[in-house]
């Protein structure tokens, strides 16, 4: 959070990479709904990735989000090509500052894929990966922030599971 707050922080990338299970999502949806990033930033945008990566689907889904469009203006941006579409939202998170959660990005493919319509320099915006690879991180941009969750020691595991398996 105090990273993606940061105006002195140049970097745009937040990564928070590790194995399955061990919370990172959980983890981005709390820096997405707290109340301090939430004040901070004119637009969010959340999107699922997947092994199955579909470019369209993502950069139309993220720009809906930001945008707020009317029906006209939705209908316009399902008319519009990729590369269009790409121009598009590469604009809005030049003039807002946005946060972006791109969750669960399996392959630096599926980012170069992606990042036409995502500025590294010139904006306000941020973006927060998760990822089971951490190579993503060094990929994308080394100076960005990488965040590897560690597991729960024994007695914290312990606790965890009594506190779902019995909540009451």
């Amino acid at each position: 959070v105090e990273w993606l707050l940061n105006e002195n922080h140049h970097c745009q990338f937040v990564y928070i990479c590790g194995m399955g299970g061990l919370g990172k999502t959980t983890l981005a949806k709390s820096i997405y709904h707290y109340n301090a990033i939430r004040r901070n930033f004119d637009g969010f945008a959340w999107a699922y990735i997947s092994q199955k990566c579909k470019k369209r689907d993502v950069w139309e889904g993220i720009l809906l989000k930001l945008i707020s469009p009317t029906k006209e203006e939705r209908d316009e941006i399902k008319n519009m090509t990729d590369d269009e579409l790409a121009r598009k939202l590469f604009k809005v998170q030049q003039d807002k500052k946005c946060l972006i959660i791109l969750d669960d990005i399996w392959s630096n493919e599926a980012w170069d894929m992606l990042s036409p319509a995502f500025p590294s320099q010139n904006t306000r915006s941020k973006i927060v990966f998760t990822s089971r690879n951490k190579d993503i991180s060094l990929h994308v941009d080394p100076e960005g922030l990488l965040h590897e969750p560690s597991c729960l020691n024994p007695e914290d595991s312990w606790a965890l599971f009594k506190k779902k398996a019995f909540p009451r």
